[in-house]
């Protein structure tokens, strides 16, 4: 029998099996994503210590503190919509990402530009597997 045909029962062999959709509480999530997350979830915790720091300060500092403790809370929930393969996380993390590329290019940060393009580039790649 030749590799792929079917067999005498009807069913395909294991070369022409096409792929199962993912068993409840899985999901089809690109390593990637998986990895984008993971370092997102670090840079969220790590965030918390400077956010203190402005904090402490009073005033204006304190003012900053509170915004950016917002934005950290907001880059968390897109980081879990990412993780669930959400499509509005998708179009969030874009404009996020997007922001902090260009932030990095005016504050010439050649390294922060190339890391937040990469994960620009590569979300837009996986795009099509978001709901």
């Amino acid at each position: 029998m030749q590799s792929g045909s079917r067999s005498s029962t009807g069913t395909a062999t294991s070369h022409s099996r096409k792929r199962s959709p993912p068993a409840s509480g899985e999901t089809d999530r690109p390593l990637g994503v998986t990895i984008i997350c993971a370092l997102g979830i670090l840079g969220f915790l790590l965030a918390f210590g400077p956010i203190l720091q402005l904090l402490g300060m009073g005033g204006g500092a304190a003012t900053l503190a509170l915004f950016l403790f917002g934005l950290n809370i907001a880059h968390l929930l897109v980081i879990i919509g990412l993780l669930q393969m959400s499509a509005t996380a998708l179009t969030w993390a874009y404009v996020f990402y997007g922001i902090g590329l260009l932030l990095d290019l005016v504050m010439v940060d050649v390294i922060g530009a190339l890391i937040s393009g990469i994960i620009l580039f590569y979300l837009v790649s996986v795009s099509h597997k978001f709901t």
